[in-house]
């Protein structure tokens, strides 16, 4: 979004922030207001229901969060071009892509 998504990061995380991201403006449920859903508080929610349908598909302790990370940057979309954006980080998360590396989407 260039408002919201540029860094710093906080302590021990990656210094290149943002690092994946999601969509943010949609229409969305409009409730309570006819308002479409935007900013880091439609993507977060978002980003995290992509993941957790991931994780549903993933038998436990079979994935660990750095490998799904990895997965999720390597398969993930970028707008821009090849590795990491000030304004992008690096892409956008794409379940499909990401599910069928991980083998539970055909």
């Amino acid at each position: 979004m260039g408002y919201s998504s540029e860094g710093p990061s906080i302590p021990g995380m990656d210094d290149e922030k943002p690092d994946l991201m999601a969509y943010t403006h949609f229409d969305g449920s409009q409730a309570p207001t006819p308002y479409p859903d935007m900013v880091t508080s439609a993507a977060c929610p978002v980003a995290a229901g992509r993941i957790s349908a991931l994780r549903t598909r993933v038998p436990p302790g079979t994935l660990s969060p750095e490998d799904l990370r990895t997965t999720l940057e390597d398969t993930a979309r970028n707008p821009v071009g090849e590795g990491w954006d000030q304004k992008y980080g690096n892409r956008t998360i794409d379940p499909i892509a990401s599910g069928q590396a991980l083998g539970v989407i055909p």
